[in-house]
């Protein structure tokens, strides 16, 4: 009987360690990315109602607000002594009674004020917040409701944090006058951006970001990254205010610098050396009520 002999080369053992190695390598990053999703998207928290407009000493009217696409979002109106109206658009993980403490020095100055739950996010429908990518509709919900229920006349957006780039969006759709001004409180530029801040960085996912943004848009189906990027659309916006504190980890400051660079005459940056994110109106209130409301006055027709 003739004995055969399987000889194996070094070479064809180094390139079978190398598959190996490549094939873990794809499955931890893989698991790596899908974890990461995970809890930034599909199991985040939605936030919960803490507060009311009575324990701020606003009077409010609770409604449905529904949305072009068919949502029901849990709001709030609260009632001014005016014809102009400004849209509250809170962020990331919050709920609507987040942003109440920014209502009562722009209510006593005649404002009506419409607070909602974005898509995703406490009480109202939806199953993803995703960064506020669909924000843009609750936000033009809100609008609509203003002029065609509530009869007001000037139009504002108010966003704070994710919702601040979210209202951005927004108005540059929608030109002044039909939005007259947007106060953005530490908005990101985009998602790239806004990963790059101390709190969220992850070298490892940094180096992978497209690949990131790739399998979010494989389990979403549309595109998180372009739909929330606000630097593709800020040259179309004007009369807008920029605030962020310097110590912002969250969302560093050099985000609305950049806005504010791109964006369009009247506009104004406002950086507090020292205050955290979202920080500015508990550490400054009485000057962020008079910046705000100059603004406002000096850009309503």
């Amino acid at each position: 009987m003739i004995k055969s002999t399987l000889l194996v080369s070094p070479i064809s053992i180094g390139l079978a360690v190398i598959a190996v190695l490549l094939l873990g390598a794809g499955g931890f990053i893989g698991y790596t990315i899908n974890k990461r999703l995970d809890e930034d998207i599909f199991f985040q928290p939605r936030g919960e109602i803490v507060e009311t407009p009575v324990d701020y000493g606003m009077d409010h009217e609770t409604f449905l607000l529904e949305t072009e696409d068919g949502l029901k979002l849990n709001a709030w109106w609260v009632p001014g002594t005016s014809n102009d109206g400004i849209v509250m658009a809170p962020g990331y993980t919050d709920s609507m009674s987040i942003i109440l403490k920014y209502g009562p020095f722009l209510n006593q100055a005649g404002y009506n004020l419409l607070f909602f739950d974005p898509r995703g996010q406490s009480e109202s429908e939806g199953e993803l917040y995703a960064f506020g990518a669909f924000q843009k509709l609750d936000i033009e919900a809100g609008m609509k409701h203003m002029r065609e229920v509530r009869g007001m006349e000037n139009v504002a957006l108010f966003g704070h944090s994710n919702g601040a780039s979210a209202a951005l969006i927004t108005a540059a759709d929608h030109p002044y006058p039909e939005v007259f001004a947007v106060i953005s409180d530490s908005a990101f530029a985009n998602l790239k951006l806004a990963s790059q801040s101390p709190e969220y960085t992850d070298p490892f996912l940094e180096a992978l970001f497209p690949m990131y943004t790739w399998v979010a848009q494989l389990r979403l189906g549309f595109d998180v990254f372009d739909k929330t990027n606000v630097l593709t659309v800020i040259e179309q916006v004007s009369h807008a205010i920029f605030i962020h504190g310097t110590a912002d980890e969250g969302i560093t400051y050099n985000n609305s610098e950049l806005l504010y660079e791109l964006a369009q005459e009247p506009k104004e940056l406002w950086l507090l050396e020292g205050v955290e994110h979202v920080q500015s109106i508990d550490t400054e209130p009485d000057l962020y009520a008079e910046k705000v409301l100059n603004f406002l006055n000096s850009v309503k027709p």
